[in-house]
């Protein structure tokens, strides 16, 4: 959990910055040659806070903790510990 949640703060934050800029920049431009620049600051609200940051969060939350994973299944085959486990007839995964 700490390595999911907390750890990721610094990089979520980062990319929300740079993927805030970008909508910002962009769409300052298209909204000024449409002729609705008054409608900016309402858009970016809807658009940023509303849609784009929770998407963003949880695709960053689920690519770290995948990657986490994946990294901790290949130590334990390089160690043999999936080997061990396979000798004693040990599941992998919880069965229900």
């Amino acid at each position: 959990m700490l390595f999911t949640g907390v750890g990721a703060v610094r990089f979520v934050v980062f990319v929300a910055l740079l993927a805030d800029v970008s909508v910002v920049v962009e769409s300052y431009l298209w909204l000024t040659k449409a002729g609705l620049s008054w409608q900016i600051g309402s858009l970016l609200v809807v658009f940023v806070a509303r849609e784009l940051g929770p998407v963003l969060v949880n695709i960053i939350v689920i690519v770290r903790s995948g990657s986490a994973t994946a990294s901790e299944l290949a130590v334990m085959q390089v160690s043999g510990e999936v080997r061990a486990l396979e000798a004693r007839a040990s599941s992998r995964s919880p069965t229900c």
